[in-house]
């Protein structure tokens, strides 16, 4: 009888692996059918989409992201997605030595012209008023503003100055 209880134990142990195992295995393939975005993805694709199609010359980067190759030697770059926040970004790049340093100025020219004017204004009023927390990076100078700073803006942004890259980006839900 304790050698019938043994295989009975051992049977059940086996069906227990087995069925752990399987389990392990499948894990990764409903992590990736649970994976959940609180923003339609393709809509907004299409949104990004839309806004690159105002300048000509954009090329797309991936599904979140459009840049241009400017003749003055600059890249500017747009980006707007998220799963849980849907964010922005735009920037512009430039190669050492090429021409003056970038700006605030430069970058809310292209946020005008890549983005959206209005927001532009808004970012060029909360850059005049200097309500923002100054921080320095290495080489570049990173200004934060508040929630309270825009309403065009109402989770605050990151603005981020260097001689070569500039960029903003925010949170719009």
């Amino acid at each position: 009888m304790a050698g019938r209880l043994g295989s009975g134990v051992r049977c059940r142990m086996k069906i227990i692996v087995c069925v752990a195992t399987a389990l392990v295995a499948a894990m990764p393939s409903l992590a990736l059918t649970e994976d959940h975005c609180d923003f339609d993805q393709v809509a907004v694709a299409q949104q990004l989409l839309t806004k690159a199609h105002k300048v000509p010359g954009s090329k797309k980067v991936s599904s979140t992201e459009f840049l241009w190759a400017e003749e003055s030697g600059r890249t500017v770059q747009i980006s707007y997605g998220g799963c849980v926040d849907l964010g922005v970004e735009v920037s512009i790049s430039k190669p050492a030595g090429l021409g003056a340093p970038l700006s605030q100025d430069d970058l809310i020219r292209a946020v005008a012209r890549y983005w959206s004017t209005t927001d532009a204004e808004f970012l060029a009023e909360a850059l005049a008023g200097g309500r923002g927390e100054v921080q320095a990076n290495g080489k570049a100078r990173v200004i934060e503003f508040g929630r309270d700073v825009s309403g065009a803006f109402p989770f605050g942004f990151t603005v981020s100055l260097a001689s070569n890259h500039v960029w903003v980006s925010w949170q719009e839900l």
